[in-house]
């Protein structure tokens, strides 16, 4: 599948306006293309995102699972909640 016209014009027009490093860089294919080595303070980082990442995740399951084990509430909550989630229902549906 051909990619369409207007992308070809954009990464030429950001071409143009980036410079002529970005140009030939562009013209490269991906195989001639390396990429800078990674020291240690990239490497920390990297690990870093990686663990609070997994911190993150782990304390949205904690919570999912803390709101899932709260009481409803009243009857009269449990209705008032139920005809909101018909209306959202309906609007999104």
């Amino acid at each position: 599948m051909k990619p369409p016209r207007w992308i070809g014009a954009i990464l030429l027009i950001s071409a143009m306006l980036l410079g002529p490093g970005v140009g030939s860089a562009l013209a490269q294919s991906e195989s001639e293309i390396t990429l800078p080595r990674l020291g240690s303070a990239e490497w920390l980082i990297l690990w870093l995102v990686l663990a609070s990442a997994f911190v993150a995740l782990a304390y949205g399951y904690y919570l999912v699972r803390k709101v899932i084990r709260q009481d409803p509430g009243s009857a009269k909550m449990v209705e008032v909640s139920t005809a909101i989630e018909e209306g959202a229902m309906a609007y999104l549906g």
